[in-house]
């Protein structure tokens, strides 16, 4: 099973100066900030992020497509609003791909109704990334991740020229999942960011994470499963020893 942890260390992660995004607080945008389902906007935050990579594609219709990216890994995708959204972007010259676990794209479960629709609007697709030569997997759209374990990993990417950002946490964007007791990350910090750009790879291309751990940031990050480095299960055990 594809999946993470984020350590959040007793102290501030403080703002990020100097970035072109559009959601802030006071006048200050911060690089990470928790929001809560149900009582926060989570699907709005997601739509947003998504929006604003259209904007600035839009404002750019001639600039390199990879230079406005949404790259997208779920395990399952049924909210209306968000396939319509990525729908959208991928029309708008954004590039789009959406990485989701594989049985999930079972025609048995006929309630995932996003990959009919996905596939019917144009986008390439197939049902299984280790079919897909490295080529393949860079260019497909929509993707099913068949591995030994469940995809779980969550992680929303959303870049333009200027920026990339993440939305990451417990939550899929299924229908009723608003309801559920859900979190979702969206996070700048640019080193964060960074590890889950990895990680993303990682999984399309079945290459081991390499995890790590500083001591002296504000917010750390560990995957599983790990090819190196410390473990998650490690890291819990090690504060459970030193309480």
């Amino acid at each position: 099973m594809r999946f993470f942890l984020v350590f959040i260390a007793g102290c501030t992660l403080g703002p990020v100066e100097n970035r072109d995004v559009n959601s802030t607080r006071d006048d200050v945008v911060y690089g990470l900030e928790a929001l809560f389902a149900p009582d926060d906007p989570v699907t709005q935050l997601e739509l947003d992020e998504i929006n604003r990579v259209v904007l600035a594609r839009l404002a750019d219709p001639v600039g390199e497509p990879e230079s406005y990216r949404i790259r997208y890994a779920v395990y399952n995708l049924r909210n209306e609003s968000i396939v319509y959204a990525l729908t959208n972007a991928r029309n708008a010259g954004v590039s789009v791909q959406i990485l989701v676990e594989a049985d999930q794209l079972d025609a048995a479960r006929d309630w995932n109704w996003a990959d009919d629709w996905l596939i019917d609007a144009g986008f390439s697709f197939a049902a299984d990334h280790g079919q897909l030569t490295d080529e393949q997997r860079g260019e497909t759209e929509l993707i099913g991740i068949d591995d030994s374990g469940l995809m779980h990993l969550k992680t929303r990417l959303f870049e333009t020229p200027s920026t990339t950002t993440l939305i990451t946490g417990s939550m899929n964007p299924g229908d009723n999942a608003v309801l559920n007791e859900e979190t979702l990350h969206l996070v700048r910090e640019e080193r964060i960011v960074a590890k889950f750009e990895t990680a993303y790879e990682a999984v399309l291309y079945d290459q081991p994470l390499q995890n790590s751990w500083d001591e002296g940031m504000a917010l750390n990050v560990l995957f599983s499963p790990e090819g190196s480095g410390p473990t998650a299960r490690e890291k819990i055990f090690e504060w459970i020893d030193d309480e």
